[in-house]
């Protein structure tokens, strides 16, 4: 860890309470807090909120589900799937043998 907090919240936003509730759960389980069980609960529903936030941000804006055209070669058509393989194809333009 360089402790760059900007950085971290940037690459994924969830990192820093993670390790918050991380270590509240530890001091909870060490002193027994009367409402810490109902703390943990909702910080892991806070950080399931910015898990989903984040995901569907990701995807709108640096459109992490798209399909590409990255060119043809002899009537094969070559995509770029989601993830980031490739796949070839039949164009659909080249008209069959008869």
């Amino acid at each position: 860890m360089k402790g760059d907090l900007a950085a971290s919240f940037q690459l994924y936003p969830a990192t820093i309470p993670i390790l918050f509730m991380f270590g509240f759960t530890i001091l909870h389980l060490k002193f027994g807090f009367r409402q810490g069980a109902q703390v943990i609960k909702y910080s892991q529903a806070g950080i399931a909120i910015v898990i989903a936030i984040f995901y569907i941000y990701k995807i709108v804006n640096h459109k992490i589900i798209t399909r590409a055209v990255i060119g043809s070669d002899a009537g094969r058509q070559i995509t770029v799937e989601p993830g980031g393989s490739l796949r070839c194809a039949a164009s659909a333009s080249r008209s069959a043998p008869r």
